[in-house]
């Protein structure tokens, strides 16, 4: 199982950018990112973040969530964080939240606009979209973080 592990001088820690089969990536000069258990979505600036939902086809609802059309999540495309070097890929299945109750059902984007005050305006913040795919191990002895591809 190949590993890969960010030094971290607090719980955040900077990624490269974000690739979704486009010629301009997302976070071209860097992104801000944190870990954050407490959440099941993956948020980041809202410019972004809404380019990137444009890109799925979704249509914005309140609380800054996305909708799509469920008859497309097969269709959309691979998702991937460049961190220490090594692509993290997320298929559709990962990021997009599929709700069904009383014969209805709801597709949403796990990308979340959020609008921080600067320093933290460039900041994203990986929920359980994201380490829901990878083992992630916080190593507080060596100040690091590390991913791993899960068992799924």
């Amino acid at each position: 199982m190949e590993s890969n592990h960010q030094h971290l001088l607090s719980p955040q820690f900077v990624f490269i950018e974000v690739n979704v089969n486009t010629s301009v990536p997302f976070c071209a000069n860097g992104c801000d990112a944190i870990i954050d258990t407490s959440t099941t979505v993956i948020s980041g600036p809202a410019k972004e973040v809404d380019r990137l939902n444009t890109i799925l086809v979704a249509v914005p609802l309140a609380l800054g969530r996305y909708k799509v059309n469920c008859a497309t999540v097969n269709k959309l495309p691979e998702i991937s964080f460049l961190i220490g070097g090594k692509n993290f890929t997320l298929k559709a299945r990962n990021y997009i939240q599929q709700i069904s109750w009383g014969g209805f059902e709801l597709c949403l984007s796990a990308f979340v606009a959020t609008d921080l005050a600067a320093p933290y305006d460039n900041l994203w913040a990986l929920g359980a979209a994201f380490i829901g795919q990878y083992y992630t191990e916080f190593d507080l002895g060596k100040n690091r973080i590390g991913f791993a591809e899960s068992y799924q």
